[in-house]
């Protein structure tokens, strides 16, 4: 190779910039190929089985890995919510060695209320009075935000879920506001 002139340089900076151009609108094609036509941004709810079923798919994703099985579609589907926010708690846990001696930590910890509408929180007040000690996995578009077990029926029209380490919880209360009413 040798040194490049000027009308060399720039015919050769055109042409990568061109290449880049291309392959970002690539990228920009498939991505918009992999969004469901017409289906707006929506919060899914899906009961987990640990046994397959017919017409039931296993879900995996490096936030839940090996989570188990999900029906084709959700068991709930929210398009609108009331509103959504931030609380911090502060989680204490105890460690307690084999000498016996324990060690305490506090942690803050977010958590994200969803505040659901009429509607919304009766269908959800039914799915967890129905899916007692079960986990289920909440996907916002295609991205699984929680996998909480059921552990009582919720009858608020709010519900409030840890979130968990590594995730930040004003980007998904971001993302969560394009579903609020209007």
């Amino acid at each position: 190779m040798g040194i490049m002139t000027g009308d060399k340089q720039r015919r050769s900076s055109r042409l990568r910039l061109g290449m880049y151009k291309l392959f970002v609108a690539a990228v920009i094609a498939l991505s918009i190929q992999h969004l469901p036509a017409g289906n707006p941004l929506t919060l899914e709810v899906y009961c987990i089985s640990s046994e397959p079923k017919p017409g039931w798919r296993y879900f995996n994703s490096s936030a839940f890995p090996n989570l188990g099985y999900v029906a084709a579609q959700p068991d709930m589907s929210v398009s609108q919510i009331k509103n959504v926010s931030i609380e911090k708690t502060t989680e204490t846990s105890t460690i307690i060695h084999r000498d016996g001696s324990r060690k305490t930590t506090k942690e803050e910890v977010p958590s994200l209320i969803i505040e659901f509408t009429a509607d919304d929180a009766r269908k959800f007040r039914e799915l967890t009075g129905t899916h007692l000690n079960q986990r289920v996995l909440w996907l916002l578009g295609n991205e699984a935000l929680f996998a909480p077990i059921i552990r009582m029926p919720i009858e608020e029209p709010s519900v409030a879920i840890s979130v968990r380490p590594g995730v930040d919880a004003e980007t998904i209360k971001a993302q969560l506001e394009k579903l609020r009413e209007h």
